[in-house]
C-alpha cells in the first residue's frame, strides 16, 4: 500500500474520530509481537499471493495472535462456478494473448486450506458463500442482469441463499461451489 493510501485511511479514520494507528509492514513479516491480537481480519488478501507467501502469511497470523485468538481469513474457492471462468479467462490472458503483467488469481480448495492451518491452530472451521451463477460479475452490466428477467432476480437471491444454508449445515460437499471460503480459525 503507498505512503498516499495510509494517509487516506488515517485521515478518514481521523474525520470519524477513530484514532487508530495505520502500520505499513510485510504481510510475511508482520511487524508486531507474538501474541499481539485477540482477532485478525485477511480478508481477500491471500489470492494475490503466490502459495508460498500465503502459508507464510497464515503463519505469521498465528504468530501475532494471542493464545484463543481468532482469525478471520476468506479466499476464493476453487470450484465455484464463477472462480472456473475467471481462472479459464486468466489462462487465456497469460497463454493466448500474452498480457506481459496480467492479473494473477490463486484459489484455494478446501483441503489446501486444511493442510495449512490444522497444524497451527487448535481449531479450524470453513463456510462457503456467495452461491451465484458463474456470470455474475458484482455489476447491474453483466449478462445476469441483462439476459434473465429482472422479476428472477430476488428468486435467484434466495436460492443462492438456500444453497448456501445447506452447504454449511446438511450437505458440505456443496461447500466446495461458493465462490468464496470463510475459514475461522482458533489458536
Amino acid at each position: 500500500i503507498s505512503f498516499q493510501m495510509l494517509n487516506s485511511a488515517t485521515m478518514h479514520l481521523a474525520h470519524h474520530n477513530l484514532p487508530t494507528p495505520i502500520v505499513r509492514g510485510n504481510d510475511t513479516l508482520l511487524p508486531f509481537k507474538d501474541n499481539s491480537f485477540d482477532k485478525v481480519y485477511s480478508l481477500l488478501v491471500l489470492q494475490h499471493l503466490s502459495k508460498e507467501n500465503g502459508k507464510k502469511v497464515i503463519q505469521e497470523i498465528h504468530r501475532v495472535l494471542k493464545p484463543g485468538g481468532v482469525a478471520f481469513i476468506r479466499v476464493p474457492s476453487r470450484f465455484s462456478p464463477e472462480n472456473l471462468l475467471m481462472a479459464f479467462l486468466q489462462l487465456i490472458s497469460i497463454h493466448i494473448f500474452r498480457y506481459k503483467d496480467p492479473i494473477r488469481m490463486r484459489f484455494y480448495r478446501i483441503g489446501e486450506i486444511n493442510k495449512i492451518c490444522k497444524p497451527l491452530f487448535s481449531t479450524v472451521e470453513i463456510t462457503a458463500h456467495e452461491f451465484r451463477p458463474p456470470w455474475n460479475f458484482h455489476t447491474p452490466w453483466t449478462w445476469h442482469y441483462i439476459i434473465i428477467p429482472k422479476r428472477f432476480h430476488q428468486r435467484l437471491r434466495v436460492l443462492s441463499d438456500k444453497i448456501e444454508k445447506r452447504a454449511n449445515s446438511k450437505s458440505p460437499w456443496l461447500k466446495h461451489f461458493g465462490v468464496t471460503l470463510m475459514i475461522k480459525a482458533v489458536k
